[in-house]
């Protein structure tokens, strides 16, 4: 199932221009090495929440900076 998104990752790169593959590599190795790190088969810990919730935090400022930086590219 991995490797299938993977494939749709790389079609995507190739096939539509301005499509970032080093995003979707540096995506991928990311979510490799967190999965490593908060292996799902262990007992979850406090410290997987306390990630998760950095993740999460971290997600939202990226949005949020993402959706300001744009704004003037949208207003014209």
């Amino acid at each position: 199932m991995v490797w299938t998104w993977v494939a749709i990752g790389v079609v995507f790169g190739v096939v539509f221009p301005g499509v970032d593959n080093w995003a979707h590599a540096g995506g991928f190795v990311a979510g490799w090495l967190v999965a490593r790190g908060l292996d799902p088969l262990r007992d979850e810990k406090p410290v997987h929440v306390l990630l998760a919730l950095v993740a999460l935090a971290a997600t939202l400022v990226a949005i949020g900076v993402s959706v300001v930086t744009a704004l003037p590219l949208v207003r014209g």
